[in-house]
Order: structure tokens, then C-alpha cells, then sequence
């Protein structure tokens, strides 16, 4: 007997439009670092939107590729507006008390992801090109040409379709079938 010990694993992924905020880099004690940040999505009518906070940890190289030349590009600005579209995942939710502030002392819930993937992003409401758009601009294939379609509008109109007779095989009386009994005849 042969034994399949490959687990497998689902994810749960979250498309979501919004703001990121407070990028940073977290230094281990292990030596180890990881880019963070905040994304504020947006959610419900446009004209009524809530904010959702989810506090992530970009993982995958492209995903860290691109928040690092977001970075770079919004060094120099002073309170840049970074509207993004963006895939996260592995969505967990922490309590925490609140230390300080109106609600210090008050229980609070951190919804926690990991930015998985950049699919757009602006800053100050100008389109910014992310390096891995780029990259797939580059590597992707050319696009086949386009197919010849032809065209029933030059084709004159006829009142009755024409059945084509074969002198070889004999020809029955077509009968007239309902959607239902044809239907019924494909389930014997």
C-alpha cells in the first residue's frame, strides 16, 4: 500500500483597495528582518466607505521588490497620499489592550496578513509603474494576431435553412423534438 503523506494547504485571500501607511523595516534579534506596513482598505458604497486597518508583513520577493521602490520613491515627500490595490492573505486576528489614549485600558482587535502581491499603485494621485508590472511588460509573450472573423452581414438572407440531401445515404422524416424530450432522450 502506497501512502500520500503531501498535506494540503488552503489560503484565504482578501483582493483589497486602500492606503498603505507607516512602512518600515523590523530588525530581529536573530539578525533577521522583515518589511511591514499598514493598509487602510476601503469598504462598502463609494459615496459611504469604511476603513479597515490590516497590519502586514510583505512577503515574496516581488511583493518586497515593489514596497522597497515605493519607498525609495516616496522618501522625499512629505505626507504622500499611496493609494494601492493590493493581495493579501493568512488573515489572523490578535487582541491587545489599548495603553494609551481615549481608549487606553479598552481591548482592541489587530487583523494581521501577509502582503502578498502589489497589483497597482498611485502616490498623490499619479500612477506609479511598480518594478514587477515592469518585469512582466518585458517578459510577457507578444500577443498572436488577431483571428480573421468572418462575417454573416455579407451573406444575403435566406427564409429557410437548406438541408443538404446525400444520394448515398437514406433520408428520414425529420421530426419535430421539444428541448425536453431531446433532453430526456440523453439521459436513457
Amino acid at each position: 500500500m502506497n501512502q500520500n503523506n503531501q498535506t494540503n494547504h488552503f489560503n484565504l485571500m482578501i483582493d483589497a483597495i486602500g492606503y498603505v501607511n507607516r512602512m518600515r523595516q523590523i530588525d530581529t534579534k536573530g539578525g533577521q528582518s522583515y518589511l511591514c506596513c499598514d493598509v487602510v482598505a476601503l469598504v462598502g458604497p463609494s459615496n459611504e466607505t469604511r476603513n479597515v486597518r490590516f497590519d502586514c508583513i510583505v512577503t515574496g520577493e516581488q511583493a518586497i521588490e515593489d514596497m522597497w521602490a515605493l519607498n525609495d520613491a516616496v522618501a522625499d515627500l512629505n505626507d504622500p497620499k499611496i493609494f494601492v490595490s493590493v493581495r493579501l492573505s493568512d488573515l489572523k486576528a490578535e487582541l491587545f489592550s489599548y495603553q494609551k489614549g481615549d481608549k487606553q485600558g479598552q481591548a482592541g482587535v489587530a487583523l494581521k496578513v501577509r502582503l502578498i502581491k502589489l497589483n497597482s499603485c498611485s502616490i498623490d494621485g499619479q500612477p506609479f509603474d511598480l518594478p514587477s508590472a515592469i518585469q512582466q511588460e518585458v517578459e510577457a509573450p507578444a500577443p498572436p494576431p488577431p483571428a480573421k472573423v468572418r462575417s454573416s452581414l455579407n451573406r444575403p438572407a435566406s427564409p429557410q435553412p437548406t438541408r443538404i440531401v446525400s444520394p448515398t445515404v437514406p433520408q428520414r422524416a425529420a421530426s419535430p423534438r421539444t428541448p425536453r424530450q431531446g433532453f430526456a432522450a440523453q439521459q436513457r
